[in-house]
């Protein structure tokens, strides 16, 4: 999920909140889709490949959200 590191700091909160925020923010849109449109399947990148260079503590969060 892009960015969550850079709102973590500008919203002064973990990492951990940020990327759980994020991923909420994905099911409350996944939801609307699949309720309110004909919508059947989407879908949703929350670790590339880049990301896995990143370092462990932070891959380390994102595996536990």
């Amino acid at each position: 999920m892009d960015g969550n590191n850079r709102w973590s700091i500008k919203k002064q909160i973990s990492k951990y909140q940020a990327y759980k925020a994020g991923a909420y923010n994905i099911l409350k849109i996944a939801n609307y889709l699949f309720n309110s449109t004909n919508i059947k399947y989407i879908s949703c990148f929350a670790l590339s490949v880049n990301n896995l260079k990143r370092e462990k503590k932070i891959i380390d969060i994102l595996l536990r959200v």
